[in-house]
């Protein structure tokens, strides 16, 4: 009986006196002072929109002795808080390893085009369909839109939102269905090697023109969107390999069934 007890009240203080050693250090670990701010940016995406020592001097120049002093937790938020609200950051992590070093790790958004709108103003649509600013310091070799788009930059637009399309203006509208082609462009490897700009026309329809300039293709609104870039690969294959890519000005998918030329 007295050993049944005695197991009882190990089973009972061995996991108490484990989380009090935990406590314990984890308190230790907070009053730790800081080393210099290490920062860590993905890269894998292919983008440098940010730089190390750039974060570094924003977190330093907006929080007070972070270096060579304990961090509180709260601390360790408002250093989040200000890493995020880098317009190119989509995640960032700060945390203090168990020696007191103090790391901010970030993923970068990933621009999908660049819009330059009817008044010549510039601005990134990520895959998330979020806008971007432009850079001063880095520009990104992704898919180019220009034409008739009245939409300036927007931080707080989002055009995967799901609205009632009585909410959706016509120019957000016209943005949703331009985020949409660009993610099918650069989703299929050959079309994403191959197009390089997206004319928007007045009535809201899209103009391909491929990297060797060699004609414009009518491509129409994002209707039946995959069935006419078959139509217009089969043309490709059947039609302009025999031709040759400058044959024709203006190749038209638009219409059902058929491709209409013109030189």
């Amino acid at each position: 009986m007295i050993r049944k007890i005695i197991n009882i009240l190990l089973l009972i203080a061995i996991p108490a006196g484990l989380f009090v050693l935990l406590g314990f250090a984890v308190e230790q670990n907070r009053q730790l002072p800081s080393s210099p701010l290490q920062v860590s940016v993905d890269y894998r995406c292919g983008h440098h929109f940010i730089q190390p020592e750039t974060v570094r001097a924003r977190v330093l120049n907006a929080t007070s002795e972070i270096e060579g002093k304990p961090i509180a937790d709260g601390k360790l938020r408002q250093i989040e808080s200000v890493v995020t609200g880098i317009p190119y950051v989509q995640k960032a992590s700060v945390f203090r390893n168990i020696n007191g070093e103090l790391h901010v790790n970030i993923t970068q958004r990933q621009p999908l085009i660049r819009v330059i709108n009817a008044h010549n103003q510039g601005f990134y649509i990520d895959r998330a369909g979020r806008m971007m600013p432009l850079s001063n310091d880095y520009t990104a070799r992704v898919l180019i839109a220009t034409g008739h788009i009245n939409a300036g930059y927007s931080p707080l637009t989002d055009l995967l939102e799901e609205k009632d399309q009585r909410e959706i203006s016509s120019n957000e509208q016209r943005l949703r269905n331009l985020h949409r082609l660009a993610l099918y462009i650069e989703n299929d490897p050959f079309w994403n090697a191959f197009i390089d700009h997206v004319y928007v026309t007045p009535n809201g329809q899209f103009e391909l023109t491929p990297k060797n300039g060699g004609h414009i293709v009518e491509f129409g609104g994002i209707d039946q969107m995959e069935h006419k870039f078959k139509k217009l690969m089969a043309f490709y294959q059947n039609g302009l390999t025999r031709t040759g890519w400058s044959h024709y000005r203006r190749i038209n998918v638009k219409y059902s069934n058929q491709v209409i030329c013109s030189k």
